[in-house]
């Protein structure tokens, strides 16, 4: 509705009557149930975020490029998108880790990594299979020059990892990954 203004301004010897009278609580009642808009808030006013609605700002009311680095919590990041074309969301960066795999030494190790289960940062929801994967294999004492890996059969859930042992005893590694593709 907009600024409120006195719907009558009295001079001396004016009638009083009831229209009149009444004129101005209506038109103050009228914007104050449900018709403050913008105009009636003063610039600066400073209100307390606990009295706006939980997620009342829609992606379509941030101006772009309005969020910086400077305004973004990157502990709080759980997958990271880049690239805002080349997909429906860009592209999209997750990792993981798989702890406590035991080696059997001399032989094809064949360990499953599945993005919603061993990731860190939640399903990654990949759109499409074409995802660069790549791993490391750590080992005991932080060791990483003992095992040889290659990844095959990347899906938009999972991926292998075909990992073989060149020691003479069972090991207990981990696998350290990261993938990137269309989210």
């Amino acid at each position: 509705m907009g600024i409120v203004s006195n719907p009558k301004v009295w001079v001396t010897d004016d009638i009083i009557t009831a229209v009149d009278l009444n004129a101005f609580p209506v038109a103050l009642l009228t914007e104050f149930n449900g018709n403050i808009d913008n105009t009636n808030i003063k610039t600066g006013a400073n209100i307390d975020a606990a009295k706006l609605l939980n997620a009342s700002i829609l992606t379509a009311k941030i101006a772009d490029l309005a969020i910086t680095n400077s305004k973004l919590d990157y502990t709080s990041v759980q997958v990271l998108r880049i690239l805002g074309t080349g997909g429906a969301n860009g592209k999209r960066m997750a990792s993981g880790k798989k702890s406590g795999l035991v080696l059997i030494a001399g032989a094809l190790n064949n360990i499953v990594i599945t993005y919603s289960s061993d990731a860190r940062d939640g399903n990654p929801n990949f759109s499409d299979a074409n995802i660069d994967v790549s791993v490391v294999i750590i080992g005991p004492g932080g060791s990483t020059n003992r095992y040889y890996g290659t990844v095959e059969n990347v899906t938009q859930t999972s991926f292998t990892v075909h990992i073989l042992s060149n020691v003479a005893s069972t090991d207990t590694v981990s696998i350290s990954w990261m993938a990137v593709g269309y989210a």
